[in-house]
């Protein structure tokens, strides 16, 4: 990748020096200090240079794109903006606030964590615009496909709030029944809440028992026999086995093991 040095050329910047920032969460930047083809002076992050991000200053990346400010019409105090304009408008105020507002509750997970707006979208709604266009319906919502990087035109798009959920940096894998796949898939798969497994995983249930069917409730057992006697339940019958909730369930199924059922 092309390095930032005093004059390098990235589209109408030239560098003119750099320097040392500090991110709102107390982290070091590289800087770097720009003249812009018309003149003007900015002071822009290395990384956005490196990837394109910003390659003029904001009068001229207005210009390109002929936009004038305050033209959008978008926003809540608009009167004749629709829900969905109001959406996107709202939607760039709430990924800014997530990057650089230490009282958004959010902040840590963004900002906090070195996530940064794009100069042209954090100066500019109409810029936002511009490269996203409107969301497709009220229940999209703005994703980056890497969650590592920034809020950009190359690394975000709408998606759906399931497609955006199965994205989340915490989203995990689990392993269950010879395959993988997150929680979010598991829970659509056997009907049960997300937050169901996670908390069975937390618990150091295996994937398979986390992601089985309901469990019976406390009362509601069935007994279980096996060549090892009977037991008042499939996890007292798991404890003695020494074998997983699952592994016990499978057999009880399988026609392959006639001495293990349900008394």
């Amino acid at each position: 990748m092309t390095s930032v040095l005093a004059g390098s050329v990235f589209g109408e910047l030239t560098v003119v020096s750099v320097f040392t920032g500090t991110r709102s969460s107390g982290k070091a930047k590289w800087m770097a200090s720009c003249k812009c083809s018309c003149g003007a002076m900015i002071d822009v992050e290395k990384h956005n240079l490196k990837t394109g991000n910003t390659t003029r200053c904001r009068a001229c990346a207005n210009a390109v794109r002929g936009l004038t400010r305050k033209s959008h019409g978008h926003s809540g105090n608009a009167v004749r903006s629709s829900p969905i304009e109001k959406k996107c408008y709202y939607t760039w105020q709430a990924m800014k606030r997530r990057c650089y507002s230490q009282l958004d509750k959010r902040f840590a997970d963004y900002g906090g964590r070195g996530i940064s707006v794009c100069d042209q979208w954090r100066d500019s709604y109409e810029a936002f615009f511009s490269d996203m266009g409107l969301p497709p319906s009220m229940g999209h919502q703005i994703d980056r496909e890497d969650n590592d990087g920034n809020y950009s035109p190359e690394n975000c798009r709408w998606i759906t709030r399931k497609g955006n959920s199965r994205n989340k940096r915490n989203s995990r894998n689990i392993s269950a029944f010879g395959r993988v796949a997150t929680i979010a898939e598991w829970a659509e798969e056997t009907g049960l809440l997300p937050d169901t497994i996670s908390m069975r995983i937390a618990r150091g249930w295996d994937g398979e028992k986390a992601v089985s069917k309901r469990l019976a409730k406390p009362g509601g057992e069935k007994p279980v026999s096996c060549p090892s006697g009977d037991f008042q339940s499939v996890a007292e019958c798991a404890r003695f086995a020494g074998m997983s909730h699952s592994g016990i369930l499978g057999r009880i199924s399988s026609p392959n093991y006639p001495d293990w059922r349900y008394k």
